[in-house]
């Protein structure tokens, strides 16, 4: 449960910071202004990009830790 959750935030985070981050550098001013805010800064993007990278590694720490768990018991 756990690792689907983080697995489809981190996938969303990373899809919705690469789509900011491309209309905030490739944009037009006024599509800037109607779908990513007044300014061009990219911080915003790439701390959402930051956040979803962690959201999948934490989904594949969890993985190989149920992996290495589950050969113990056999």
């Amino acid at each position: 449960m756990l690792k689907g959750m983080l697995n489809v935030f981190g996938w969303f985070a990373i899809i919705s910071a690469a789509c900011n981050i491309a209309i905030r550098v490739a944009g037009s001013d006024e599509f800037l202004r109607t779908y990513a805010g007044a300014s061009r800064n990219l911080n915003p993007g790439f701390a959402l990009l930051a956040v979803g990278l962690i959201f999948l590694a934490l989904a594949a720490i969890i993985t190989r830790l149920d992996t290495l768990l589950a050969q113990r018991e056999e």
